[in-house]
């Protein structure tokens, strides 16, 4: 049997963009050859948006793990990628993990896809009563829109992935609003009601029935406003499956998501923010602080630093991190170049009251690594 160690390589050297392949037919292809039902994976609900989907998929999890056993499949991952598959916020073993990955290593599948297929086979393989899955990208064409999934959420809609999704919230909505299925439940923000229509016609066309969710009144254990109308949809869904009031209460404020407006320590903080919509809300979270900002930043997929603008910063130090990092001479907003992370971390925390470090997934990742390892504190 191979290693987890040994397999990473396969899977990483498929995860490039050239390895987006919008389309169900291949993972649907893959789970009919290994004679797979989707009864094995109880109830599931199915978590699409721009913005706020992993928090709010996490939050339901937590929730329901109190009295129920509830898989969860998130992406991406930020340092190990055991995160992505966990029963009862365990992520799934290595040996398990490479386990099946034998079984479908030989399916032409990507790196999304076949962590996907592992997933769902894992959930089935420790009988789930619960299964939370959260969208990689879209809805309507996302590898986990193979599954007929009885509750939809929606987080909020905004402008990313415009290459593969559409170029307006109208056409981006429509792509999320696909993961809605005949007679289903659906729950979706309030914060989407300027594009109401496109999930109204959805429902219409599927029977199926939309509840429109308000900020929750719960506390919430994730920092940040943003977070309260994520816990609103999350309680909705909770509350329609039985859970009680001391239930959500209780998971609310014990949901931990890495990452997230996390602090580090008490000076460094963490957030994958990396879109409009996200930066605003991580601006709107930055500003409560009073003490002066440096911000550790970088981008993929030669995504801009104009969002640089919202946040205000005192200092920049822009890096690179991930397989497509945008090019350092591309970024126009004043800031230190360094392209090691390592060495960009530390001159930033020398100069930094509060060091923010966002606009990356995956710097957001290597940064949390090597506080795991010790290389950096």
């Amino acid at each position: 049997m191979s290693s987890l160690e040994q397999i990473l390589p396969k899977l990483f050297s498929r995860i490039e963009q050239r390895d987006i392949r919008p389309g169900i037919s291949r993972v649907l292809n893959a789970l009919k050859q290994l004679n797979f039902s989707e009864q094995s994976l109880g109830i599931v609900i199915h978590v699409a948006g721009t913005n706020g989907k992993g928090s709010t998929a996490k939050m339901i999890s937590t929730v329901l793990s109190q009295k129920a056993t509830v898989g969860l499949f998130t992406s991406p991952h930020l340092v190990y990628v055991n995160e992505r598959i966990q029963i009862n916020n365990n992520p799934i073993s290595d040996e398990a993990f490479a386990t099946l990955y034998d079984t479908v290593k030989g399916m032409q599948l990507s790196f999304f896809e076949t962590v996907t297929v592992i997933a769902l086979l894992y959930f089935a393989q420790n009988n789930v009563t619960h299964t939370v899955l959260e969208v990689g990208m879209g809805g309507r064409l996302d590898a986990t829109n193979v599954i007929d999934a009885p509750i939809a959420v929606i987080t909020k809609i905004g402008l990313d992935h415009q290459q593969w999704l559409g170029t307006t919230k109208q056409e981006i909505a429509k792509e999320k609003a696909g993961i809605i299925k005949q007679d289903a439940r659906v729950f979706i923000t309030q914060e989407n009601r300027a594009v109401q229509d496109v999930f109204t016609e959805q429902a219409l066309a599927r029977n199926a029935q939309i509840t429109w969710c308000e900020n929750t009144t719960h506390q919430v254990s994730l920092l940040g406003k943003h977070q309260q109308e994520n816990a609103g949809l999350a309680q909705a869904v909770c509350e329609h499956l039985g859970c009680s009031k001391n239930e959500i209460s209780t998971g609310l404020l014990t949901t931990s998501w890495q990452g997230r407006l996390q602090w580090l320590t008490d000076n460094i903080l963490l957030d994958v923010a990396h879109n409009p919509d996200g930066i605003n809300a991580l601006a709107t979270y930055t500003h409560t602080i009073p003490s002066s900002i440096t911000v550790l930043f970088a981008t993929s997929n030669n995504r801009s630093d104009e969002s640089l603008k919202l946040l205000k910063p005192q200092n920049v130090v822009f890096t690179q991190a991930g397989p497509n990092p945008t090019p350092l001479e591309n970024f126009s907003f004043p800031g230190k170049r360094i392209p090691d992370v390592q060495e960009a971390f530390s001159y930033a925390k020398q100069q930094a009251d509060v060091l923010l470090i966002t606009g990356s997934i995956f710097l957001v990742g290597e940064i949390l690594k090597l506080h795991q390892e010790g290389i950096i504190s």
